[in-house]
């Protein structure tokens, strides 16, 4: 019941992307994009559940850390922080994929590679909550977009790093304690992405 109520929440969060695109600045409109690709594995991967999509989710999770990354390094004003974050970026690619190759395989969910880019988009949020606190100029929060945008992956993403970082060892451990788990992980996407929509429509009120 919770993965079909974070579906909706997907999809409505994917809808008031798509209806507003046209009015968004260029890297939420990157972020749209992600989200609209998201919706549409997730959708795919639901109805294959019963088979193996491990291969999948590994080459899109790549794809959609990648474009936080450089979602955030396009927000990001410091030089030295925009060129961590491309560094950071290139390492988790050679990363996923040398774990892809030669350690977890292709057809095996590379929940280490996932738990790596948890850590970097970790990373990214908290230093654009840095930046925030040292604007000269502070905002409302309704004009920042991407505080709720960010609030939503850190919330998500530091919860998701421990569970899949263990993610196959509690599966053979115990699958029922890890499908049990997994329902928290179902009610984070459900707020993650609600605060998506809510800083979607920040967006567009702040332009208006």
């Amino acid at each position: 019941m919770l993965t079909k109520i974070y579906l909706v929440t997907l999809l409505v969060s994917s809808l008031i992307a798509l209806y507003h695109f046209k009015k968004l600045p260029g890297h939420l409109q990157l972020f749209s994009i992600l989200i609209l690709s998201t919706f549409a594995v997730e959708f795919i991967g639901y109805f294959l559940v019963r088979t193996n999509n491990a291969w999948m989710f590994n080459i899109f999770t790549v794809i959609e850390f990648v474009l936080y990354l450089s979602i955030f390094r396009h927000i990001i004003h410091s030089n030295s922080q925009k060129k961590l974050l491309l560094a950071l970026t290139i390492s988790y690619v050679v990363a996923s994929l040398a774990n892809m190759l030669f350690f977890q395989g292709f057809f095996k969910f590379n929940n280490y590679s996932y738990s790596y880019g948890c850590m970097l988009v970790c990373a990214a949020v908290v230093m654009y909550f840095f930046q925030l606190l040292h604007y000269s100029n502070p905002q409302p929060l309704t004009h920042l977009p991407m505080f709720w945008i960010g609030t939503g992956l850190l919330i998500y993403y530091a919860c998701n790093f421990f569970y899949m970082g263990l993610v196959n060892y509690l599966i053979s451990v115990s699958l029922e304690l890890a499908t049990e788990l997994f329902t928290l992980i179902a009610v984070l996407n459900i707020i993650m992405y609600s605060l998506f929509s809510a800083g979607i429509v920040c967006s567009i009120t702040q332009r208006k």
